[in-house]
């Protein structure tokens, strides 16, 4: 096989990809109420992880009408709502407030979900994203290294997970996203990606195979990984140790959230909770 017809091959599978996501995100919006600003998809199909019967994580943000918070009829619905659709759907959304009060901790989860490849607009305006995804950046802090970290070891601390591709597979995901966010100051969570970044691609490239073959690797294999998962968390903690990132975000940053926050509000009232026109 040519390498150009190889190349070839892996655009179209990328544009299949692209477009059975984008109709799960365009289901998702046909069921949620008319209150959904945004979703996008998250998970192993964002990580360069999924398989043939992976599930679809879906994140996102709705927004309450003011009169519904602030008027004298009970206020009922959550700032956090979790929806599992046809059993493979796994729907979880938050109020625009607390999605904005999550992003103005650093919450990684948030940035990356601003930042996933596929997300589908409902009633927020395409400018209005940007601005919401452009300010993530400044949420980047050198405490990103505990999110990741932790992800790591919740499951390094299982023993029966170091042989079980799928799960080293998040364990160098982890660790390499946080190296990049510390090393770069932005969100990457393909493990592709990263791979190649940090010349990961040839242990990256043996898991993945391992995984879709299924079943458990034997210990000498396992302890090959086990030794190169330790050599990328030493390299986290060097890359962290001279990071330039600050260690909170500034006020200017948590002042600029508010108000693109505010404007979100004032402008879907505006339109009176229907999908703004297309830009020319």
């Amino acid at each position: 096989m040519s390498y150009s017809y190889a190349r070839t091959t892996q655009k179209e599978k990328e544009k299949e990809k692209r477009k059975e996501l984008m109709k799960v995100l365009t289901k998702i919006l046909r069921k949620y109420p008319k209150n959904l600003l945004f979703a996008m998809i998250s998970g192993s199909h964002v990580y360069g992880t999924s398989t043939e019967d992976s599930d679809y994580d879906i994140r996102g943000a709705f927004i309450t009408p003011p009169e519904k918070k602030l008027g004298l009829d009970e206020f009922k619905e959550n700032d956090t709502i979790q929806i599992t659709y046809d059993g493979n759907l796994d729907v979880h959304l938050h109020e625009i407030g607390k999605f904005c009060q999550l992003l103005a901790k650093g919450n990684a989860n948030i940035i990356g979900n601003l930042n996933s490849p596929y997300i589908k607009l409902h009633l927020l305006g395409k400018v209005e994203f940007l601005e919401l995804k452009e300010i993530s950046r400044f949420f980047i802090t050198k405490n990103i290294k505990y999110h990741y970290l932790s992800m790591f070891e919740n499951n390094y601390t299982h023993i029966a997970n170091r042989h079980i591709p799928k799960k080293l597979l998040m364990m160098f995901r982890s660790l390499l996203s946080g190296s990049y966010a510390l090393k770069y100051g932005s969100i990457e969570e393909n493990i592709n990606v990263l791979g190649i970044k940090f010349g990961y691609n040839y242990w990256i490239e043996k898991l993945k195979q391992e995984n879709e073959a299924g079943g458990i690797l034997d210990e000498t294999k396992s302890r090959d990984y086990i030794s190169f998962l330790r050599t990328t968390k030493d390299s986290l903690d060097r890359i962290a140790e001279t990071s330039k990132l600050p260690t909170s975000p500034s006020r200017a940053a948590i002042n600029e959230l508010n108000r693109i926050l505010l404007n979100i509000r004032k402008i879907v009232e505006q339109n009176n909770y229907k999908r703004p026109p297309e830009p020319d």
